[in-house]
């Protein structure tokens, strides 16, 4: 991450059902980074499936592994990308 600010980290839950009407549950997080003209944005997403497997991947993945996923995403290089000029 950067120390001017110029990165963030966003965490946050979806759920909804498949047109099946399973429930599924998302944790996703994304680390934005500033770029001259844009951002570059890297992402991880996971998810639980059915009414339990949606409990029991809230209680037991998200819950005790939310924060080493977050800092994972925080301490990896950001990928070099160069955004072309308008």
């Amino acid at each position: 991450m950067q120390e001017d600010g110029s990165s963030y980290v966003l965490d946050f839950l979806v759920s909804g059902h498949t047109a099946g009407a399973q429930a599924i549950v998302e944790w996703n997080a994304y680390r934005y980074e500033a770029l001259p003209g844009g951002a570059v944005m890297l992402g991880n997403s996971r998810r639980g499936y059915g009414e339990e497997g949606a409990r029991r991947f809230l209680i037991n993945e998200v819950k005790p592994r939310r924060p080493a996923w977050i800092l994972e995403l925080a301490q990896l290089e950001m990928p070099r990308i160069a955004l072309p000029s308008p």
